[in-house]
C-alpha cells in the first residue's frame, strides 16, 4: 500500500513539473519552433500598407483589444523586417522600406462602421487608404484550457489575406488559412497560474507568437 501511494505521489510530482516546468520557470521561455512556410509575399517594399484584423463578437467580448493588439505587433514586425537587413539589430537606426497607417486608426474606422463586418474584404480594402491591405481573420483565441479551468493555455487560429489596391479597386493576390500558434511553447498541455504566469500572460505571449507565424509569410527582395 505504501508503494501505492509513492507511486501516485511521484506520478502527481511529474505532471505538476511537466506543466510548469521543471527547472523552475514556467516553462514561458525558450526559442518556438517555426514551420518555413510553404509560400511567401514580397510586394511590402515601398508601399503604403494597412492592417486590419477581424475576429467575432464572442472573441471580441472576451478580448477586448486583440484586434488592435495584434495588428500592432505585426506591424512592428514587419516593419523592422521591411529595414534594411544590416539595420534591423538597431531600432533607432532601422528605417522601414513599408509605410504603415496607424492600427488604432483602422480599429476605430472597423468600430465606426460596423456595416463593413459582413461585406467582402475586397470591397472594405479600397476604404483604407493604403495600396497594401493585410486582412487577418482570427477564427479561434484562447488563452484557457479546453479541458480544466485551472490550467492557462494560448491557442489560435487566423487566415491571411493580403489584398493589392489599385485605382480603388482590389484583389486578393495571397491567401493562407490555418495559421496556428500556441504557448507556451515548452509546455504544450498548459500550466497552471502562478505569480510568474497569469492569463494576462498567456494572452501576450500567444499574440506574439502569432504575429511572428504571420510575420514569416513575409520576405523582401533583395
Amino acid at each position: 500500500m505504501k508503494r501505492y501511494h509513492y507511486l501516485v505521489f511521484a506520478m502527481t510530482l511529474l505532471t505538476l513539473c511537466f506543466l510548469n516546468g521543471c527547472d523552475g520557470d514556467t516553462g514561458l521561455a525558450g526559442d518556438v519552433d517555426h514551420d518555413k512556410p510553404e509560400h511567401t509575399y514580397t510586394g511590402l517594399m515601398r508601399q503604403k500598407c494597412a492592417i486590419m484584423v477581424w475576429t467575432d463578437l464572442r472573441i471580441r467580448a472576451e478580448y477586448g483589444q486583440i484586434q488592435l493588439d495584434l495588428a500592432r505587433l505585426l506591424q512592428n514586425q514587419l516593419a523592422t523586417q521591411s529595414a534594411p537587413e544590416a539595420d534591423r539589430d538597431d531600432k533607432k537606426k532601422a528605417k522601414p522600406t513599408a509605410e504603415f497607417v496607424d492600427a488604432a486608426s483602422v480599429v476605430r474606422f472597423q468600430r465606426e462602421h460596423p456595416e463593413i463586418d459582413g461585406a467582402p474584404v475586397v470591397d472594405v480594402a479600397p476604404r483604407l487608404g493604403a495600396s497594401r491591405v493585410i486582412y487577418v481573420e482570427i477564427e479561434d483565441f484562447s488563452a484557457q484550457s479546453p479541458t480544466s479551468i485551472m490550467i492557462l493555455k494560448g491557442t489560435a487560429r487566423v487566415t491571411l489575406r493580403i489584398l493589392e489596391v489599385t485605382d480603388r479597386k482590389a484583389k486578393v493576390v495571397f491567401e493562407e488559412s490555418g495559421i496556428k500558434a500556441s504557448f507556451p511553447p515548452h509546455a504544450p498541455e498548459g500550466v497552471i497560474p502562478s505569480d510568474k504566469v497569469n492569463a494576462r500572460t498567456i494572452y501576450e505571449g500567444t499574440l506574439k507568437v502569432l504575429a511572428d507565424r504571420i510575420a514569416a509569410r513575409f520576405e523582401e527582395k533583395s
